[in-house]
């Protein structure tokens, strides 16, 4: 006689035939209730974390394409559209379909702001000469080095997710920013 042990059940073969011993009457449906147990308590907050994460991934990367592509809209030239900020915050805007203009209080991303800005530096420092939004500085006032146009974009999205279990996913401000530096013309 050969005694075979399996986790559903024990099973003792005589011969050719195998006999079944019933299982413990206390422990029916035991391996369910562990199952579903796991299954509520931890894979499922699981899944909705990496769906959080993921999606909350997603709409940082297109607050950070929107700066780029604002930058390289005003990176044009150094003439109309380097000040044109109404039509870099429009090019922002497109660059990131996804994110709402508005905030509506549900789930998702929306736009707390655009921030296109222009100027000129010398060409050995990042320190903006004359201010924001104005070019004050002159081929002799950077000596050695050469005059340099630039335009910078800041975007910020807040980020609410879809799913919130007792506070553990609370909303989040996604950033981005792009500086594009142009010769003086």
């Amino acid at each position: 006689m050969r005694i075979f042990a399996s986790t559903l059940e024990m099973k003792i073969v005589r011969g050719e035939e195998a006999v079944r011993c019933p299982a413990r009457v206390g422990e029916r449906g035991s391996s369910l209730v562990e199952a579903s147990l796991v299954a509520v308590f931890i894979l499922i907050p699981l899944l909705c974390g990496v769906i959080n994460f993921g999606r909350a991934y997603f709409y940082s990367i297109e607050v950070v394409n929107a700066a780029d592509a604002a930058a390289q809209f005003g990176a044009q030239n150094t003439g109309s559209t380097m000040t044109n900020t109404t039509g870099m915050t429009t090019a922002a805007q497109n660059e990131a379909p996804d994110i709402a203009t508005t905030c509506s209080g549900g789930p998702g991303a929306c736009w707390t702001s655009i921030v296109p800005s222009w100027g000129c530096e010398c060409s050995g420092t990042s320190t903006p000469g004359g201010g924001t939004n104005v070019c004050s500085l002159t081929l002799a006032s950077c000596g050695t080095a050469h005059l340099v146009n630039f335009v910078y974009v800041t975007t910020a999205a807040t980020y609410t997710p879809y799913f919130n279990f007792l506070g553990l996913f609370p909303s989040m401000t996604l950033r981005g920013q792009a500086k594009v530096r142009l010769a003086a013309q």
